[in-house]
């Protein structure tokens, strides 16, 4: 099966597996180091991100709006 192949419905999914694994392969591969040491790290770098998000210092869009971009919407 080939992308163009997907519905929006299935090609969405994809999409988010794709981000899920990859985080969880980063966060896998940053606890091998040393556990003790990162999990504070990730825990303060996961807040100051929530924060830069919540004042309006990063910019944030939606699914839709990726997808819309893309020109992968389907309206």
């Amino acid at each position: 099966m080939q992308i163009k192949d997907l519905t929006i419905d299935e090609f969405r999914q994809l999409i988010k597996t794709c981000i899920r694994e990859t985080v969880e392969e980063i966060i896998d591969d940053r606890l091998d180091d040393d556990p003790d040491a990162i999990l504070p790290q990730l825990r303060q770098s996961l807040l100051q991100q929530r924060e830069r998000r919540q004042t309006g210092q990063t910019k944030t869009f939606s699914a839709a709006a990726a997808l819309q971009a893309l020109d992968l919407d389907d309206e």
